[in-house]
């Protein structure tokens, strides 16, 4: 294998190397000239696009790899020339202008990051204009100078036959050393040493460069890690409690479905994430929360929370509209947003306005909070259960509610005994119950015999007051009807009549000769079925 002199094929093609230099500084400087427009146009008009991802439209992360490929073929021809002695100032000076570079776009990339959140004033994105100037404008001197010895001359001379010759390049720079793999292996730990020793010449001799190059490495560095510290740090955890001014929130539980309580896809394509929050209002004063106050970032937009489909989650808690919370009011509240089906994945980030000024003097923060969703889409089946026998409900929204279930019939109407006092006798009396006329579909009843324990301290105990409540919300009857299975939701026939015992449900009629009935409830993706036949 034969390898030339690595200097001596530097300098020989010295206009090449300084091409691809000059694309790649002419590709930041285009980069530069996106960021300074952005910030003169924001300055003018002072609006933007809140769902624009600009860090990344602005700053992308080919942008961070070319300046580190141009500050090393900047060093490599730093290096080659002070080997050979020549004039290396102005790479030396490239060298370091372009590290601050670096360090200039992990901060912006911070700014443009946190408009997406947060409004500048006027006076800041002035001063953000005017750095980005400053920072374009040695990117155009250098960009002359390097176009220069591109093209084959120098700024002074235009003759570039003669600033070949300055470089002295000669029969030695092009000899060849021949490498033999195998049992001449000290060659290579002979030239390894070389490196080594001519390395460390180097470093002794350009000391400042030395130390100003790892200095601007290092900042650029701990600015790089600290920013990803410092935004990890600021986004809070799911049940931690936040304050934002006098009140504290706290996100007790995620969920994500597209469907209503009753299991029917509420919209196609459509998905909705609800936070339950919990809210608690320590001062002595009231205060007012609006629609404003809450977002859901997602796909890099700030989502506002959705109000026209509050009465799907009703069962989930109390729906958030815009309220006051008096001093001393503790509070739950379910926001609820919509999002497009392909944005569905397991982690957000809900935002919490906080109205005070954060450290650069802006007048809008959001508090993050990381809101892990749990997917009320995904089906748990809790295996089949037979007659007589008691639901545990605890591995569902329902907590330690149960019901137990005695016994069941079908039939298209029920004449039911009751007893009346008259006159001081008790008589017997009987009250029928049947199903509603229709015109669609012929309907039966089923009757169930059951007892309902709901837990107190869910918030069902406002929607749900006997058995029957429970089966219209969360009840399906499956059933197989001439070789076919069928499915139907169960509706409740209101009936005055012993009502916490006994639920009249209104089903298909087609169900009264069924061979086979399943009774099945299901809360919100986990399912209970009941083997009524």
């Amino acid at each position: 294998m034969v390898i030339k002199k690595p200097y001596a094929f530097l300098i020989k093609h010295f206009r090449l190397i300084h091409g691809l230099l000059f694309g790649m500084l002419l590709f930041l400087m285009l980069q530069s000239v996106g960021i300074y427009t952005f910030f003169n146009g924001y300055a003018k008009t002072h609006t933007f696009l809140a769902q624009d991802n600009l860090a990344s439209l602005y700053i992308t992360p080919l942008m961070y790899i070319i300046v580190l490929l141009a500050i090393l073929v900047l060093f490599v021809i730093y290096f080659i020339l002070s080997v050979k002695g020549k004039g290396n100032r102005i790479y030396l000076a490239a060298i370091l202008y372009y590290g601050i570079l670096f360090i200039y776009f992990i901060y912006f990339h911070s700014v443009l990051d946190g408009l997406t959140e947060k409004v500048l004033d006027l006076e800041t994105i002035r001063l953000f204009r005017d750095i980005s100037l400053i920072v374009l404008i040695p990117q155009v001197v250098f960009l002359f100078i390097f176009i220069g010895r591109t093209l084959g001359f120098n700024l002074k001379q235009f003759e570039f036959k003669k600033d070949l010759e300055e470089m002295q390049i000669d029969t030695s720079d092009s000899e060849e050393v021949e490498v033999t793999l195998g049992n001449d292996t000290y060659k290579v730990a002979r030239a390894f040493r070389k490196f080594l020793r001519l390395s460390k010449y180097f470093v002794i001799e350009n000391k400042l460069f030395v130390i100003a190059v790892s200095s601007i490495f290092i900042l650029g560095l701990s600015l790089f890690v600290y920013s990803k510290i410092s935004v990890y740090q600021d986004v809070h955890e799911q049940e931690e409690d936040i304050q934002v001014k006098s009140l504290t929130y706290s996100v007790d539980k995620t969920y994500i479905t597209n469907a209503n309580m009753n299991n029917e896809i509420i919209s196609d394509n459509k998905s909705y994430v609800l936070v339950n929050l919990s809210i608690i209002n320590k001062s002595g004063e009231s205060y007012k929360i609006d629609r404003d106050t809450f977002r859901l970032s997602v796909n890099n937009q700030l989502l506002l929370p959705n109000f026209g489909v509050s009465k799907y989650f009703s069962d989930l808690g109390e729906v958030f509209e815009p309220f006051e919370i008096k001093e001393g009011e503790s509070l739950k509240r379910i926001v609820i947003f919509e999002i497009d089906d392909e944005f569905i994945k397991k982690e957000y980030v809900f935002k919490i306005k906080d109205l005070t000024t954060d450290r650069s003097g802006n007048n809008i923060y959001y508090q993050d909070i990381k809101a892990t969703a749990e997917d009320l889409n995904e089906t748990k089946d809790k295996g089949t259960y037979k007659l007589p026998n008691t639901i545990d409900f605890s591995d569902s929204l329902l907590k330690n509610t149960k019901l137990s279930i005695e016994s069941y019939a079908v039939a298209d109407r029920f004449r039911e005994t009751y007893n009346f006092e008259i006159d001081g006798k008790v008589e017997k009396g009987q009250y029928i119950v049947q199903p509603r006329e229709t015109n669609r579909e012929a309907l039966g009843l089923l009757k169930v015999k059951s007892r309902l324990t709901l837990d107190e301290n869910i918030y069902l105990n406002k929607i749900i007051r006997d058995p029957a409540d429970l089966l219209a919300l969360y009840g399906l009857i499956t059933y197989r009807y001439q070789g076919e299975y069928k499915t139907s939701k169960l509706v409740k026939r209101d009936v005055d009549y012993d009502s916490q015992t006994y639920s009249f449900m209104e089903v298909p009629k087609e169900v009264i000769d069924a061979n086979k009935i399943d009774l099945v409830i299901l809360v919100r993706g986990v399912k209970y079925t009941i083997n009524l036949k």
